[in-house]
C-alpha cells in the first residue's frame, strides 16, 4: 500500500470536517442539557451542598446579580454537554491525528483512541468526587470561624468546570507519553532525564490552574506526576523502575497518613464530658454509645441525650456546653459546633465560640447563650455579654444581655431565668431576674367604668 503524507490542504480540510463534527455533537448535547438545565445544576451543586452542610454552613448558592443565573445556567450546560459529548470529541481529534500518520502507525491510534476518551472521563470524575470536595473543605477550614462563607453561583460553576476539565486533561498524560514514545519523538530514557522538569511544570501547572491554596496545588500536581511516572513504566517497562516507583509511591502515602493522622489527633480534641449522661457516635458510624465521666470528645462526634438525660462538658478553651434532653449536636471544629435539634446552654470565654443551625449562625465572643432549636425554628437567648445571630438571608444582629432573637420573627425581651431554668439542675443559680422594659414603667390606672375601646 502507498504510504504518503498528507499536504496542507488535505490537512486543513481534514481539521474542519473534524472540527464541524465536534461542535455539532456538543450543540446537540447542549440543547438537550438546556432542556434539564435544573437537574444538571442540581448535580454539580453536590459536592457544594454536601461540604457546606458538613462544616455547618448554609448550603444555599447565592446569585449576585439578573444575569448571573442565565450565564451560570450557559456554563452548566456547556461543561455538561463538553462532558457527555467527550467521547465524540476525543475521537475526532485523534483521527485528525491519525489523518497525519502512515498506515503502520495508525493501529496505534485504534488502540489509544477508546482508552483516551475513558481517561479523560476518569479524570474529570477524579476532579467531582476527589479533588472538589477536598478544595473546598480546605477553602473553607482555613478560615475556621471568622466568616462566614457567601458562595457566588458564578464562582463555584467556574471552579468546578476549571478544575474538572483540567483533571480531564491530565489524564490522558501516560496514553500521551506512551504515544510519543511510540512514534520515535521521544524516548523513556530522555523522559527520565527530564524528570526534574516536569516536577516542576507540574507545580507551575498546578499554581496557575488551581485556587491560590497549596492543599488543591498539591492535590492536582501530585496525580500528574504519578501520571508522568506511569506513563514511563508503560512506555518501557521494567521491574526495576516498577519497583523504585512504588517505593516512591508508599514512601509519599505513609508521609501523608502520618501527617494527616497528626494533624487530626491534634485538632480533633473537642472537651471532656464532666457531668451528666450523653450518647455518641461518629458521622461515618453513628451509632451511639454511652460517654463515661471525664471521656474526650472529638470533632466530629454526634452527641445526643433523650428524654430522661441530660449532658455537661468542658471545652478546651475554659467554655462550658450543657445539653437539655432531647437534645442532637454534632462538633465541627474545636470552636463550633452544630445543634440539630433540642437546646443547648453555653458559658463561653475568649476568643469565641460558634454554633450553627439550620436557620443561621450565633457567634459568642464572651457571655452566656442558651440556643433553642425547634420546628417553630431557632431561638437565641443572651444571659450575660452578648452574641451576634447571621440569618442565612445574610441579616446579622447583635443581641444583648436580658434579650432575646428568635431567627424568623426578630427580637423581643425575654425572662432569661425562666426560659434557662432546666440549667439549674447541671449548674450554679442563675443571676436575678432582669426587669423587661414593660415592668420598668408603670401601668397608669383607668378610672372606674372607662371604656375599653381601644382609645386612650
Amino acid at each position: 500500500m502507498d504510504e504518503r503524507r498528507l499536504t496542507i490542504g488535505e490537512h486543513l480540510e481534514e481539521l474542519r470536517y473534524r472540527l464541524v463534527v465536534s461542535l455539532a455533537a456538543v450543540l446537540v448535547v447542549f440543547i438537550l442539557c438546556w432542556i434539564f438545565r435544573i437537574p444538571l445544576m442540581n448535580v454539580l451543586a453536590a459536592p457544594h451542598q454536601k461540604t457546606m452542610r458538613a462544616l455547618g454552613f448554609s448550603p444555599d448558592l447565592k446569585v449576585t446579580a439578573y444575569q448571573e443565573a442565565f450565564i451560570t445556567l450557559m456554563k452548566v450546560c456547556f461543561v455538561a454537554a463538553l462532558f457527555v459529548a467527550s467521547p465524540i470529541v476525543i475521537f475526532q481529534l485523534w483521527m485528525f491525528v491519525a489523518a497525519g500518520l502512515y498506515d503502520h502507525e495508525k493501529k496505534y491510534v485504534y488502540i489509544f483512541a477508546p482508552i483516551s476518551m475513558g481517561s479523560f472521563m476518569l479524570g474529570m470524575l477524579f476532579g467531582y468526587f476527589v479533588l472538589i470536595p477536598f478544595g473546598l473543605r480546605f477553602l473553607l477550614l482555613i478560615v475556621g470561624d471568622v466568616a462566614t462563607p457567601i458562595i457566588k453561583i458564578s464562582d463555584y460553576i467556574s471552579l468546578l468546570m476549571l478544575l474538572t476539565l483540567v483533571l480531564g486533561v491530565v489524564f490522558q498524560l501516560p496514553l500521551i507519553l506512551l504515544f510519543l514514545v511510540k512514534i520515535d519523538l521521544v524516548t523513556p530514557e530522555t523522559l527520565r532525564r527530564e524528570r526534574r522538569y516536569a516536577i516542576l511544570a507540574a507545580f507551575l501547572l498546578a499554581a496557575i490552574l488551581t485556587p491560590p491554596d497549596p492543599g488543591t496545588q498539591i492535590m492536582l500536581a501530585i496525580p500528574a506526576l504519578a501520571l508522568y511516572e506511569i506513563g514511563i513504566l508503560v512506555a518501557a517497562p521494567s521491574w526495576s523502575h516498577f519497583l523504585k516507583f512504588m517505593g516512591a509511591v508508599l514512601a509519599v502515602a505513609a508521609i501523608a497518613s502520618g501527617f494527616i493522622l497528626h494533624s487530626r489527633a491534634k485538632a480533633m480534641q473537642a472537651g471532656e464530658l464532666s457531668g451528666g449522661v450523653a450518647m455518641a457516635g461518629t458521622k461515618d458510624a453513628p451509632s451511639l454509645s454511652a460517654l463515661a465521666q471525664g471521656e474526650q470528645l472529638r470533632v466530629g462526634q454526634i452527641l445526643r441525650t433523650k428524654e430522661a438525660n441530660r449532658a455537661a462538658f468542658h471545652l478546651p478553651s475554659g467554655s462550658e456546653l450543657r445539653m437539655n434532653r432531647n437534645t442532637e449536636l454534632t462538633f465541627l471544629t474545636r470552636t463550633s459546633l452544630r445543634i440539630e435539634k433540642g437546646e443547648i446552654w453555653m458559658a463561653v470565654k475568649p476568643p469565641f465560640f460558634v454554633v450553627r443551625t439550620r436557620d443561621g449562625t450565633v457567634e459568642i465572643k464572651e457571655g452566656q447563650v442558651d440556643v433553642a432549636v425547634g420546628p417553630e425554628g431557632t431561638r437565641l437567648v443572651v444571659a450575660k455579654g452578648a452574641a451576634t445571630a447571621s440569618t442565612t438571608d445574610g441579616m446579622r444582629r447583635e443581641i444583648l444581655a436580658g434579650r432575646t432573637f428568635t431567627f424568623k420573627f426578630g427580637g423581643e425581651p425575654v425572662d432569661v431565668k425562666a426560659v434557662t431554668g432546666w440549667t439549674r439542675e447541671i449548674q450554679k443559680p442563675a443571676d436575678p431576674k432582669p426587669k423587661t422594659e414593660a415592668e420598668k414603667t408603670p401601668k397608669p390606672k383607668e378610672p372606674a367604668g372607662a371604656a375599653s375601646d381601644g382609645n386612650p
